[in-house]
């Protein structure tokens, strides 16, 4: 749940959840701001929200139509309107008059997301744990809104989001348009995780409050288990925490033995607390494995990020920022490059995450691919980066030494070196 920096899809993503609770408690004109802002921030999200906003509102308005309101509809949509349009309209302009909408690619869009960052555009790669997770998200979600005032339209939002993902994955396996696939439908993931962690906290606290030790119990699993991420956790905590009202619905729907022993408190306080055990576990090792310095070669996951354990790489950046000027262009190994930029604040020659201006100016597509490919081509060979920063102009260039870490060279133009990092300065640089 906690972050380590905040980029605008996470901050549109609050403005996101703040809308669907405008929507939920009947607040329109609050729901125009936030959804205004969403929109400013992050054009996929607003476009999700409008989307959600518009068939949440849809079954009142048709009331109103249907009983010869049209006047109240429209007055009662106008502030709500205006509130969105006056955030959302640079964000409009910009789209209009930049973005490369309608332009037809000479290239294979659909393969070009594959190979760029799959999972935000075909369900794939979200197969297994992913899946599960979103799925028991859902469910908690649901459940959880069932003992909350408002639930009506709390699983109404639900629906929608839930819906808008379904819409994606079938728009991913089966659309080719660029502005169809453009809207990111398979993020909504976050989305509807971050509304499901706040109609599921507030039903475990009224659970903790009111439920008996089963509540308690339950109540202190699912905050447990909403902290380390597990859904499935949650689900099951939800469950427990509401077992007696779920027996009475389950006896009345299903009355017999078999739901007297299906329904037994003891079976699902044990199922839950025996499950709690093993997620936790996992997750733990799973905690200890990222936060441990490893005996050999590190992995990304311990390189990446200004808390990271093996602190290689952030020195590398600190020591550009410091000591390079600040026009100075790095080439970067492929294996490792997209958090250079914020933490030496220099230029970099390519980097994996340049791809995503493909999406709104396919014309970079050739330069981005055709650079990518190259540095990808070099590998760890030395000579050839040297040559290749030489022939483009490039001041410095950053060799990863993984996996054989401290056989660095012993030619002049290393400026700089740790232990898995070494970096170059071309005889020929200019600057």
């Amino acid at each position: 749940m906690l972050i380590d920096a905040f980029i605008h899809s996470e901050i549109a993503r609050v403005f996101f959840l703040l809308c669907c609770v405008a929507l939920i408690a009947d607040k329109i004109i609050l729901a125009g701001l936030f959804a205004g802002l969403t929109f400013a921030v992050n054009i996929a999200f607003g476009i999700w929200i409008l989307l959600i906003a518009a068939g949440f509102l849809a079954p009142q308005l048709w009331a109103l139509g249907t009983t010869g309101r049209q006047r109240d509809a429209i007055r009662g949509l106008l502030a709500p309107v205006l509130a969105f349009a006056a955030l959302a309209l640079p964000a409009t302009i910009w789209i209009l008059s930049r973005a490369e909408l309608g332009v037809a690619t000479d290239f294979d869009y659909v393969e070009f997301l594959r190979g760029y960052y799959p999972k935000h555009f075909f369900i794939g790669p979200s197969f297994g744990w992913p899946l599960i997770q979103v799925v028991a998200a859902t469910g908690a979600a649901l459940i959880a809104s069932r003992c909350l005032a408002r639930g009506a339209e709390s699983r109404r939002i639900i629906g929608l989001i839930a819906g808008l993902f379904i819409l994606g994955i079938v728009i991913g396996e089966t659309s080719r348009s660029r502005e169809l696939l453009q809207l990111h439908f398979l993020r909504l993931d976050g989305s509807l995780v971050l509304l499901a962690t706040a109609l599921s906290a507030a039903a475990l606290v009224q659970a903790g409050r009111s439920g008996g030790l089963l509540g308690l119990v339950g109540a202190g699993l699912g905050g447990v288990a909403l902290i380390l991420g597990i859904w499935p956790l949650v689900l099951l905590a939800l469950l427990l925490a509401g077992t007696p009202g779920w027996e009475a619905w389950l006896r009345r729907a299903l009355p017999g033995k078999l739901t007297a022993l299906t329904t037994s408190r003891a079976l699902v306080a044990a199922a839950g607390l025996g499950f709690a055990a093993l997620c936790i576990a996992t997750n733990v090792a799973v905690y200890v494995q990222r936060t441990t310095p490893p005996q050999g070669v590190p992995d990304n996951i311990h390189l990446l990020g200004s808390g990271a354990v093996v602190p290689d790489w952030l020195e590398v950046q600190q020591w550009a920022r410091a000591q390079t000027p600040e026009a100075a262009i790095f080439l970067l190994p492929a294996s490792i490059s997209d958090d250079f930029r914020v933490g030496a604040r220099r230029r970099i020659w390519v980097g994996m995450k340049d791809g995503a201006t493909v999406m709104w100016a396919p014309r970079t597509y050739r330069q981005w691919k055709q650079r990518a490919d190259e540095v990808r081509g070099l590998g760890q060979d030395l000579p050839a980066s040297l040559a290749y920063a030489c022939a483009h102009g490039i001041d410095y260039a950053v060799i990863d030494l993984r996996p054989h870490g401290g056989r660095g060279s012993a030619l002049a133009s290393v400026v700089h070196r740790n232990r898995w990092f070494e970096v170059h300065r071309p005889a020929c640089a200019g600057i």
